[in-house]
C-alpha cells in the first residue's frame, strides 16, 4: 500500500474542507457573531495538516484500488472529526463526542440531532450545519474529485469506493467530468430551491439552509417545529416538489443534461418511485379525509408532504 498517496489525498481533501469551513466563518465576521473565533480554529486546526501532508506526500499521485479504499475511508473519518470542531469551540453541544454525533449525522444526511434548541444557534453555526448536509448530499470524494489534479484511472477509483452498489457504464468512461456534471446539477438545484423559497417568505439564510438539507435529503431545520413554523402551503409544496426530485437518482437528470433528451424520465426506477409516492399519498389523504374529518385540501396537503419526507428519508416535520 502506498501510504504517502494516500496521506496526499487526506492532505488535499483537508485543504477543501478547510475551505468549505471559510463559507460560515465568512458569515460570523459579516454578522458580527462570536463563533468567528470557533470557526478560525476550525479552519487553522483543518487547514495546516493539510498543507503539511500535500508538502511531504508524493506529487505525482497514482492510486491503486487500495490506495482508493483506504483514502475514501480516512477521508469520511477525517470530515466527521474536523468538522466537529466548530460545534465544539462554540459550546453548543455539551461534548466534542455530541459535536462528532452531529456532523455525521450531518453528513450522512440522517437528520437526527444532539441540539434540543436550534434557535438560539447563530447563524454561522446554523449553516455550518446544513452545509454538512449538502456536502455529504452528493459526496465529498465526488466534490474531492472535481477539484483534485488528473490522476487518470485513481478518479474511478475513489468513484467506485465512495459509491455504493454498481455504477452505470453511462457514467464512467470521464469519472471526472462526470463528477463535474453532477455538482453542477446539485448546484443548479439547490439555487432554485433557495430563490423560491426566498420568494415565498423565508428569509435569505433560512432559504439557503433549507435548500441545503432539502436537496441533500437531510432535514436539519433551522426552526425547532420545523417546516411546522412557517405554516405555509407555498413553502411545503416547494420543498415536497424539491424532496421528489433529489430523492429520484441522479444519474437520470445527468442523462438529460448531457444528451438533451427527456427519454431519461421513462425510466422503470423513476415510474414505480412516483407510483408509490402517488399511491401512498391518495391512501393517506383518504384516511385523513374520511376517518380523520379533515378537509381534502388539508388531507391531501399533509398527506404529499409526509409521504416526500419520509420516502426521501428527509424527516421534515408539517404537522
Amino acid at each position: 500500500m502506498n501510504v504517502p498517496v494516500i496521506l496526499g489525498l487526506l492532505g488535499r481533501l483537508l485543504i477543501v474542507y478547510a475551505g468549505a469551513m471559510c463559507i460560515p466563518l465568512i458569515l460570523a465576521v459579516f454578522l458580527g457573531e462570536w463563533s468567528i473565533y470557533s470557526f478560525l480554529l476550525a479552519v487553522i486546526i483543518t487547514g495546516i495538516p493539510g498543507l503539511v501532508l500535500i508538502r511531504h506526500a508524493k506529487a505525482d499521485i497514482k492510486i491503486g484500488v487500495r490506495e482508493a479504499f483506504v483514502a475514501v475511508a480516512g477521508a469520511w473519518i477525517l470530515a466527521s472529526l474536523t468538522g466537529a470542531l466548530p460545534y465544539w469551540f462554540a459550546n453548543v453541544v455539551p461534548t466534542y463526542i455530541d459535536a462528532v454525533f452531529e456532523t455525521v449525522s450531518g453528513l450522512t444526511t440522517t437528520g437526527a440531532s444532539v441540539i434540543n434548541d436550534v434557535e438560539v444557534l447563530p447563524q454561522s453555526i446554523l449553516l455550518w450545519r446544513s452545509l454538512t448536509h449538502w456536502l455529504g448530499g452528493m459526496g465529498i470524494i465526488v466534490l474531492f474529485i472535481v477539484l483534485l489534479p488528473k490522476t487518470g484511472m485513481g478518479s474511478v477509483l475513489l468513484f467506485n469506493a465512495e459509491v455504493p452498489g454498481p455504477t452505470n457504464d453511462r457514467v464512467m468512461p470521464r469519472i471526472r467530468d462526470t463528477a463535474t456534471s453532477l455538482w453542477k446539477i446539485y448546484l443548479i438545484f439547490t439555487a432554485i430551491c433557495a430563490l423560491l423559497l426566498w420568494m415565498a417568505g423565508m428569509t435569505f439564510l433560512d432559504a439557503i439552509n433549507y435548500a441545503f438539507a432539502t436537496i441533500a435529503t437531510g432535514g436539519f431545520s433551522t426552526k425547532n417545529t420545523s417546516i411546522m413554523y412557517y405554516d405555509s402551503l407555498t413553502i411545503e409544496m416547494i420543498l415536497t416538489f424539491f424532496m421528489i426530485l433529489s430523492g429520484a437518482n441522479f444519474v437520470i437528470y445527468l442523462t438529460v443534461w448531457r444528451k438533451k433528451t427527456m427519454k431519461a424520465f421513462r425510466n422503470t426506477e423513476l415510474m414505480v418511485y412516483l407510483l408509490i409516492i402517488t399511491t401512498a399519498t391518495l391512501a393517506i389523504a383518504g384516511s385523513l379525509w374520511f376517518n380523520a374529518g379533515n378537509s381534502p385540501g388539508y388531507s391531501f396537503r399533509h398527506a404529499l408532504f409526509q409521504v416526500a419526507t419520509i420516502m426521501t428519508t428527509t424527516g421534515y416535520a408539517s404537522a
